[in-house]
């Protein structure tokens, strides 16, 4: 009983990460439409590509994504440094459990 207590806390604390990332690019795209309806195009085209962000991070972490920086720029140290931060690798998308 205990073990399912705590898969159901993990899965709890991982989907409240996901569910605040969507709210928060749900706000950001409604305040691009709200820039449009206006009449300032500029600024709503700008802030759509805000909305990039948050949606990124729901589907990738960020530290596989500053690993994947430093890989890049062959600082090994770093991005070993960056993998390790990451606490609870079974919480991350299938796809990013190989890293």
């Amino acid at each position: 009983m205990l073990e399912k207590l705590d898969f159901c806390t993990r899965f709890k604390k991982s989907m409240l990460n996901r569910i605040i990332k969507i709210a928060i690019a749900a706000a950001i795209l409604a305040w691009a439409i709200q820039q449009f309806s206006i009449g300032n195009i500029g600024n709503g085209i700008f802030i759509t590509l805000l909305t990039a962000i948050p949606i990124l991070l729901i589907f990738r972490h960020e530290f596989i994504l500053a690993s994947f920086w430093y890989l890049r720029k062959q600082d090994f140290v770093k991005a070993n440094g960056f993998l390790d931060r990451i606490t609870k690798p079974d919480q991350l998308i299938k796809r990013q459990q190989a890293y």
